[in-house]
């Protein structure tokens, strides 16, 4: 052996590696391949957790049809029916929360319909979520039902997209103390992505253990790719693509805004917080930002500056 060596080299010390009383685990962290083996390591085979919350989800509407109902499609013609996107939408969302979603399909808009979906939603869940019917529309009846069931805490929002937002909860069938959370969420696409993001997420998160007051999004400053308009009666939630550039976040818009344009929400991983008022916000412009982590695609994330930049 011709190389010298240091007493004690590549040698690990019993303890050494972590010392009595640090904390290698917090409360409310989450569990993953990396945790597990820190626990096998501290010799723990079984910890205390919290349940996965079940969120039960259901679109409404007479004018829904399944993506899967390709013959009611084509005998549509395009005229009259939507495909109902927010439900695979809301189910995904949950399951990138660690929730367990409860896929209870489409509701048409009848009163007595959608109080025995609600009523068997509401027994099988910790939370529910629809789509449709809290706005004001002869056929939206989510709020007069919610009314009658337990509490509304509001149904309007002063936001964009979102405006007729509802959050209620409601007594357990059976007795037990804990409240079901029901978020009637609007039924366009985009205001339904986004209130899910702003509103029910944290919520679940709340129950599955995210210590109190630990945010969900990281809100960081960023600069305008672009000019953004404002509106004048609301504050707006604008999608944006951010990245990484020259040691600072760049954001730019995914495009026309309007609430029915899913397309806006492809890849999008930031939320600016664009104030209400008149005019335009110029290029360059330094906002707030919610960082939308667990974003779908390569959405999740920031991302590096373009080719050419």
């Amino acid at each position: 052996v011709g190389v010298h060596s240091k007493s004690g080299a590549n040698i690990r010390a019993v303890g050494s590696d972590t010392a009595e009383g640090e904390v290698v685990l917090r409360r409310g962290t989450k569990i993953g391949a990396a945790e597990i083996g820190v626990l096998a390591a501290m010799g723990y085979g079984r910890v205390k957790v919290h349940n996965k919350p079940r969120v039960a989800i259901l679109s409404t509407g007479d004018e829904l049809v399944d993506v899967s109902s390709t013959e009611s499609l084509a005998a549509d013609n395009g005229r009259g029916l939507i495909v109902d996107c927010n439900r695979p939408m809301l189910c995904a969302l949950v399951d990138e929360l660690g929730a367990e979603a409860i896929d209870l399909g489409m509701v048409k808009d009848s009163p007595e319909q959608l109080r025995r979906s609600l009523e068997e939603a509401l027994r099988s869940a910790d939370v529910v979520i629809t789509s449709g019917g809290v706005s004001r529309g002869s056929k939206d009846h989510i709020k007069d039902i919610l009314s009658e069931l337990g509490q509304i805490h509001f149904g309007e929002m002063c936001m964009k997209p979102g405006k007729p937002s509802t959050f209620a909860t409601v007594p357990d069938a059976d007795g037990r103390p804990q409240k079901r959370l029901f978020f009637g969420l609007p039924g366009n696409p985009v205001s339904c992505f986004v209130t899910f993001k702003l509103l029910a997420a944290p919520a679940i998160e709340a129950l599955r253990g995210v210590p109190p007051g630990e945010l969900v999004y990281p809100r960081v400053d960023v600069e305008l790719a672009g000019p953004v308009e404002m509106d004048a009666a609301r504050p707006e939630y604008h999608r944006t693509r951010a990245r990484w550039e020259a040691g600072r976040i760049v954001a730019e818009s995914t495009g026309f805004q309007r609430s029915s344009r899913i397309a806006s929400i492809a890849e999008a991983n930031c939320l600016l917080e664009i104030p209400r008022g008149a005019g335009v916000i110029p290029k360059g412009t330094v906002v707030k930002g919610l960082l939308l982590t667990g974003a779908s695609g390569s959405g999740a994330g920031l991302r590096p500056a373009p080719e050419g930049f």
